[in-house]
């Protein structure tokens, strides 16, 4: 009798580790799946910023264009007045 409830204990004990590792390696599965998610929303945002950076850039560039070109066409335009005169 004791050796039978021995053999229940420790079959008990076998299975709880056996659900405990199995709980483990869902719960190492879970968190490589949210490592792979942040990576790639980490990636994500990397291009994003990229792409804005570049907008900005893009922009700014327009920017001193748009402006030289009215510095150069008042520079032109006070010459002229200057010239007449």
């Amino acid at each position: 009798m004791y050796l039978l409830i021995k053999i229940l204990l420790d079959f008990y004990h076998i299975q709880r580790t056996a659900e405990k590792i199995e709980m483990l390696k869902n719960k190492l599965n879970e968190s490589r799946k949210t490592i792979e998610l942040k990576r790639k929303e980490a990636k994500e945002n990397i291009e994003r910023r990229t792409k804005a950076e570049w907008a900005i850039s893009l922009c700014n560039s327009r920017v001193i264009f748009k402006t030289s070109l009215y510095i150069l066409w008042i520079t032109y335009y006070i010459y002229i007045i200057y010239e007449v005169n």
